[in-house]
């Protein structure tokens, strides 16, 4: 397999993912000068991954004092992302805890979102980690004709990379939503959370490109550990 070279802004932004993860929040990091000789790269480079990384949360900047870690969540982005890319594009360590994975009787919600769908649909529900630490927890419908012998596959890993790699059916388009909610007591002991803290709910429903319907998924996040992110503009009269 051939391995796609990484540019120069993609190196400096792992490196100050990684400087990030060292330092406590609100603790200032070197300056330009200091991380660019360190880097070995161009002051354009490192303003423009120090850029990202505000944009992604991990950073903020105060005029005349410097750039500072922010107290860190892991922003989701309003992009078709897995939870495997998310923790590695943050320098974590992805890992999965299956808990589930059955044939069960199609819910109402799935029925209403998908349309027309057969009458069982295949339940994935897993835990995943973050470097050890339970992130979120993942209750996904798949549509059973996308992959018919899905449950004989390892499911530790990226759903969406096993659906495409495999089945050629990715989810190509996607609606959200997100509410606030807090952790019952069964969520909150897989989450190694208190029960009643805040986490956000994210519903999400996937399509391929052709319009048809592959994914229904639930995801609860720890509120202190993710937020939301998303780029609006104003709309011409």
């Amino acid at each position: 397999m051939t391995k796609v070279k990484q540019t120069k802004k993609q190196v400096t932004t792992r490196a100050l993912i990684k400087l990030v993860s060292e330092l406590k929040p609100h603790e200032k990091i070197p300056s330009e000068r200091e991380l660019s000789e360190d880097f070995g790269v161009s002051r354009m480079t490192l303003r423009e991954a120090i850029s990202d990384l505000q944009d992604d949360g991990l950073l903020y900047s105060i005029p005349g004092s410097g750039t500072f870690v922010r107290e860190q969540r892991i922003p989701k982005r309003a992009h078709l992302t897995s939870f495997t890319e998310d923790m590695e594009q943050r320098g974590l360590v992805p890992t999965t805890q299956v808990l589930q994975a059955e044939v069960v009787p199609t819910p109402q919600a799935v029925r209403d979102a998908w349309g027309h769908v057969g009458d069982r649909v295949f339940r994935i529900y897993r835990v995943r980690l973050g470097s050890g630490r339970p992130m979120c927890i993942e209750e996904a419908f798949i549509e059973i004709s996308v992959a018919p012998d899905l449950l004989a596959h390892d499911l530790t890993g990226s759903l969406y990379a096993l659906l495409r790699e495999n089945y050629g059916r990715g989810v190509d388009k996607a609606t959200h939503s997100v509410a606030a909610v807090a952790l019952s007591p069964g969520l909150a002991t897989l989450l190694d959370d208190e029960v009643g803290a805040p986490a956000l709910e994210f519903t999400q429903v996937g399509f391929d490109a052709g319009g048809r319907p592959v994914e229904y998924c639930i995801s609860t996040k720890k509120a202190d550990v993710f937020s939301v992110f998303y780029e609006v503009q104003h709309k011409a009269e």
